[in-house]
């Protein structure tokens, strides 16, 4: 049974885009204790909406009644010209029966996704060929050296930083806002994401 993304829906954002938000994979495959996000980001122990809102001067979305809203959250990019995708569309060699697979697919470890050979990415090329005029900056949630060389995520991400430097596009990759990742704290992440991110002027 193969695995797609839990908003396959939402991997092409709508609307004239100003920054693109890039991540791998978020599964539709159900995590124990029902331990799912309802939009891109949306899990208790990841900050992003912590951190991404505060880099454009906004207020924080990590509140449950923000975080765990999909409009509300879907609203609020689309008024910021913000776009929200990942890498990977769906695993077709994924079997939810497999347990070696669950633990790959519903783990943190993103390297080890090159155990599946069916991966269909994301055409992330198209959102941003549709968007090159509009677009300020492209960036991947996680550390790029990070990745295993040469493995499916790392030429994936490679892939849309081509399609940023043809088009002279700010592409950079990010600190992770997983809290997975204890060496830096929020502060100190929205400090890493604030220094790096180009603000359109």
């Amino acid at each position: 049974m193969p695995c797609e993304h839990r908003f396959i829906n939402d991997l092409n954002p709508n609307g004239q885009l100003k920054y693109l938000f890039v991540g791998t994979f978020n599964p539709s495959w159900n995590r124990p204790q029902n331990d799912n996000a309802n939009w891109f980001y949306g899990r208790q122990y990841n900050d992003f909406w912590f951190i991404m809102p505060q880099v454009f001067g906004q207020q924080s979305l990590m509140g449950r009644n923000f975080r765990t809203n999909r409009q509300y959250l879907m609203n609020w990019c689309t008024q910021q010209n913000i776009g929200l995708t990942d890498l990977i569309t769906n695993i077709q060699d994924a079997d939810i029966h497999n347990q070696l697979h669950n633990d790959i697919i519903l783990s943190v470890n993103d390297n080890a996704f090159d155990k599946f050979t069916q991966i269909i990415p994301t055409d992330i090329q198209s959102t941003i060929n549709q968007n090159a005029n509009s677009l300020c900056g492209v960036y991947l949630t996680r550390y790029e050296h990070t990745l295993l060389a040469d493995g499916i995520i790392s030429n994936l991400w490679t892939t849309v930083k081509d399609t940023c430097y043809n088009l002279n596009i700010n592409c950079h990759d990010l600190v992770t806002p997983s809290r997975q990742f204890r060496t830096l704290t929020r502060i100190q992440k929205l400090d890493n994401w604030t220094n790096t991110i180009q603000i359109c002027t």
